[in-house]
């Protein structure tokens, strides 16, 4: 009865947190990238400015692996793993990076992720450690990654055009904001 339902005033609560930080993260990224287009010398100039702009958007949260329902490893790559998970009802994609002396190189690319606002570029949304590993939180591509995507629905020309022309949209993005992708893959 009762603990019930204040499990479920506090996942709805824990709901409504996350839709209105979701919220105003974007207009941060929205306000941020348009003051990188359209005042840069800004980021050269003001020392609280470019404070700012390095850690726009990086949410370092409190949470924990056990947060999370129903992990499941889906790729395993070099110094990497992603995991599919449940966090509020909500499924995201966990990528786990061993901790080493020095994580700057990884810090500077979530931050720098974070800050780019394209329908084509997956969205960064949290970023915590736990055990011995450091973890993104990212948004959940429901058809996987490029590579499984073409596997499974064997596209014709047109829908190959098509992709490429998405992709290139997002690197475009990506070089207008002064980032060069160097390890594109799908």
């Amino acid at each position: 009865g009762k603990l019930a339902a204040a499990e479920e005033q506090l996942f709805q609560a824990r709901q409504a947190l996350r839709q209105n930080n979701a919220a105003k993260r974007e207009q941060i990224v929205d306000l941020v990238s348009l003051a990188q287009y359209h005042f840069p010398e800004l980021l050269h100039s003001h020392e609280d400015v470019k404070t700012f702009m390095d850690s726009d958007g990086l949410q370092i949260k409190d949470r924990r692996l056990t947060d999370y329902d129903k992990r499941r490893p889906i790729a395993v790559g070099r110094s990497k793993l992603l995991l599919c998970s449940m966090l509020d009802g909500v499924q995201v994609i966990l990528k786990e990076f061993p901790l080493h002396n020095d994580m700057r190189g990884y810090m500077k690319e979530i931050v720098n992720v974070q800050r780019l606002k394209h329908r084509n570029i997956i969205r960064y949304s949290a970023v915590f450690e736990d055990e011995g590993s450091m973890y993104i939180e990212m948004e959940h591509c429901k058809h996987g990654s490029l590579i499984q995507w073409v596997q499974e629905a064997q596209p014709d020309p047109v829908q190959k055009q098509s992709v490429l022309r998405q992709v290139l949209l997002a690197l475009a993005c990506m070089h207008d904001q002064k980032i060069a992708h160097c390890d594109i893959k799908g």
